[in-house]
């Protein structure tokens, strides 16, 4: 949106009249409705809906400032890895606690990662043994990378250049983002169970769940540099913000331990309310930790600066591996056995929403919404995957396939980028899918797809989830 308001400068009241369909429902999808509705920066919005006929028109009144022409701001998504067979990973929007999405596999969905761009979703697939490289917009599977074992859980490098995964009773995999070639495998402790990385990625730990230690890992060389005993059974680890600090949970210990990483030092302990203490995230400032206590049913608030307990928050059964809001208002904890996910509302430390999500929810991460650009990528292929399989004539498939190149022209030209543009030439693709769809050119399990998925990049241009 950053030269949208150089188009709209003089203007102060801009109507805009979006005909999108209940895109999903125009082809009878039930899975995701979209809803893509004109934000911008607007100063003040008036949104009037009407259905008629499966279609759904979105009239929306913005009012502009003069001059105005800030971009707005990616949303926050929350991703959710389940654990049932098939697995799957559920998409939330984080600023209304809304399902848009769920991402299938064929197999348990394990430990969970996102790139810092969110262009890329990393999923450990139990018993298939593998992880898989997702598009998240489309759900596009991209590449698949074996593993040895199940890969349990999975960190990115803050640059966004390494993957690193803890992989069930094997060394800790060190594999090339772009590439995604295995440039290394750490020996680390019995059974590795978490990795975590530091803020400069520097150092990467693993909790080992079987040694009852830590192993401390330069990721410069990919050696282990400490080892570091710590409670029975450390499960999860985290890095607190701004230093080599990490606590480590420990469930047969009912405790806390925190290390100095750099030092490769214990430093102390603090007990936990419960027992099995599961994942640990801290609140951007480093002001407090929450950390989920499996066997209560509970979340645990500790003051970190003083490594005191300060409350329990009750949350659903058996609840895992939580995230936090990158501005730290909200905690999202999935609860395995209750296949939900509570959402903690970190001012009042209570449990404002519980979100229904796939069985078995384990591992929560937030990130950016992912740029539009790779699930126009998607598209293309889709198209020609259609047009190669005679599904679609040469004219046809270059008629849709234009209109998505333009889309990625206007959304990355540096001088003439116009987002309006690139919605328009989105909005016409899928009224031209739809078009043949009606015609008999394409079926509509042909047509749902690429509507669905354009309507997904929809979001991602307006930025909303």
């Amino acid at each position: 949106m950053a030269h949208l308001g150089k188009n709209l400068r003089s203007s102060s009241l801009v109507l805009a009249g979006l005909l999108v369909g209940s895109v999903a429902n125009m082809v009878g999808h039930q899975n995701r409705e979209t809803s893509i509705m004109w934000t911008l920066f607007a100063q003040q919005t008036t949104r009037r809906r009407i259905r008629a006929g499966g279609w759904l028109f979105l009239l929306t009144v913005v009012s502009l400032a003069p001059g105005a022409a800030s971009p707005v701001a990616a949303p926050t998504l929350v991703y959710v890895s389940n654990s049932s067979d098939p697995g799957a990973i559920s998409v939330i929007c984080a600023s209304d606690n809304r399902i848009i999405d769920t991402i299938g596999f064929d197999t348990w969905a394990f430990g969970l990662a996102v790139s810092p761009e969110g262009d890329r979703l990393y999923v450990g697939n139990g018993l298939s043994d593998r992880i898989s490289v997702v598009e998240p917009i489309t759900g596009t599977v991209l590449a698949t990378i074996a593993t040895a074992d199940t890969p349990v859980s999975i960190v990115v490098s803050p640059d966004g250049d390494r993957v690193y995964a803890a992989v069930r009773d094997h060394p800790v995999m060190v594999i090339d983002a772009e590439s995604l070639a295995v440039l290394a495998t750490v020996p680390v402790g019995q059974a590795p169970e978490y990795v975590a990385i530091s803020s400069d990625g520097s150092l990467l730990v693993a909790a080992n769940f079987r040694s009852h230690d830590v192993s401390v890992i330069d990721t410069a060389t990919n050696a282990v540099v400490a080892t570091v005993p710590v409670g029975l059974y450390p499960a999860a680890l985290a890095f607190a913000p701004g230093g080599p600090i990490a606590w480590v949970t420990a469930g047969g210990s009912l405790l806390i331990s925190i290390i100095d990483v750099a030092q490769g030092q214990l430093l102390r302990t603090i007990p936990t309310p419960g027992p099995w203490p599961a994942g640990v995230v801290f609140l951007p400032d480093g002001s407090r930790a929450y950390v989920a206590i499996l066997a209560a049913n509970q979340v645990s608030v500790f003051d970190v600066p003083g490594e005191v307990l300060l409350t329990t928050i009750p949350v659903g059964q058996y609840p895992t591996f939580p995230a936090v809001s990158p501005d730290g208002t909200r905690v999202f904890v999935p609860n395995r056995g209750s296949d939900s996910v509570s959402v903690i509302d970190t001012a009042m430390n209570t449990v404002v929403s519980t979100i229904a999500v796939s069985d078995g929810p384990l591992e929560a991460v937030t990130a950016p919404a992912p740029p539009p650009q790779g699930g126009i990528a998607i598209l293309i292929d889709r198209i020609g995957d259609l047009m190669d399989g005679g599904d679609l004539s040469s004219g046809l498939a270059n008629s849709l396939v234009v209109k998505l190149q333009n889309a990625t022209k206007l959304l990355t030209d540096s001088i003439e980028r116009n987002d309006v543009a690139a919605m328009n030439a989105i909005l016409a693709f899928i009224n031209e899918v739809q078009g043949l769809v009606n015609g008999g050119w394409l079926t509509q399990a042909q047509g749902r797809p690429l509507i669905d998925a354009a309507g997904a990049i929809a979001d991602r241009i307006l930025a909303i989830c």
